[in-house]
């Protein structure tokens, strides 16, 4: 077994043979470490209030601890600064959930690819998705419970639901996921995230980064790639409430770049947002906030087939 050693260290040098065949000079090997945690080092989420949020195959967030921890939320790794740990969360179906979908629902002509007609058709669906909610566990799951034989599911299924408002389902299914692990997460060390830097092809798409901005809560919303989504005191914990909807049909949703800020008058302070779903009298169905510590109650419109 090779000898262990820290990141950045230097191991030795590229055996000449080798650096002949590929035409180059004498090269140094140092050690590394996993591509999730050096895409935190590369974003500079390097102190334990900023995580990075990898929006890949697998949703993956972290934050660094100079101190060993371990629970059942998270997974504990050595992380890229020597010396130092990385406290991350992992939920197996993330791009893959959604790549899935496109494959098995999609233009086969686009064989997964993304598909900015399914896009928009999500997008134009209301936050909630009518109701539709998605446990999106299609590969098992990691954090935070951590059972290998664990399915995914969809409910609340009615006449009106398509395509449209399962694929924006299945998004806020891992998007309210991930949101709901980086609070514990901020529990567990005692210490409130300010800034969570988003990185990975999941960025591609600009539904679910407003979809995963408006989830985790911020106080300004950086929707570009490669950007922040800024947390803080004054912004809510869940973005999905009609205060959200109705700031967007009075200012229009940010474009691509823009950042959207919210002040204390408006929102006051953090609260979380818990769900239920009823119907009403005319038989159509609503998503309200349980009336509990003063939660804010959002509605789904009736959606058309779509």
């Amino acid at each position: 077994m090779a000898d262990l050693v820290k990141p950045g260290q230097t191991l030795g040098t590229l055996k000449k043979s080798v650096a002949e065949e590929w035409g180059i000079g004498e090269t140094l090997i140092v050690a590394g470490c996993g591509d999730g945690q050096a895409a935190g080092v590369g974003a500079a989420a390097v102190t334990p209030d900023v995580a990075y949020l990898n929006m890949g195959t697998a949703v993956v967030a972290g934050v660094p601890s100079a101190e060993y921890r371990y629970e059942k939320l998270f997974r504990t790794e050595a992380a890229g600064v020597p010396d130092t740990y990385v406290l991350e969360l992992v939920q197996n179906s993330g791009a893959y959930l959604s790549g899935w979908f496109r494959r098995a629902f999609g233009k086969p002509e686009l064989a997964g690819a993304p598909d900015p007609e399914l896009e928009a058709l999500a997008a134009a669906r209301t936050p909630g998705s009518g109701g539709l909610v998605t446990m999106p566990y299609w590969g098992a799951v990691q954090s935070p419970h951590w059972d290998p034989i664990a399915r995914g599911a969809v409910v609340g299924w009615r006449g009106t639901h398509g395509k449209g408002s399962m694929y924006r389902s299945i998004l806020e299914g891992i998007s309210l996921e991930m949101a709901r692990s980086l609070r514990k997460l901020a529990e567990s060390t005692g210490v409130e995230l300010t800034t969570v830097r988003a990185m990975g092809g999941g960025l591609r798409s600009p539904l679910w980064r407003q979809i995963t901005t408006d989830a985790i809560g911020p106080a300004d919303h950086r929707l570009r790639r490669g950007g922040d989504l800024r947390a803080g005191r004054r912004g809510h914990r869940d973005g999905l409430h009609r205060r959200v909807r109705r700031r967007r049909r009075r200012h229009g949703r940010p474009e691509d770049g823009q950042v959207h800020r919210r002040d204390r008058a408006e929102h006051g302070q953090p609260r979380d947002l818990t769900t239920s779903r009823r119907r009403s009298r005319t038989g159509s169905t609503r998503i309200c906030a349980k009336p509990m510590r003063g939660f804010t109650n959002f509605h789904a419109a009736p959606l058309t087939p779509s």
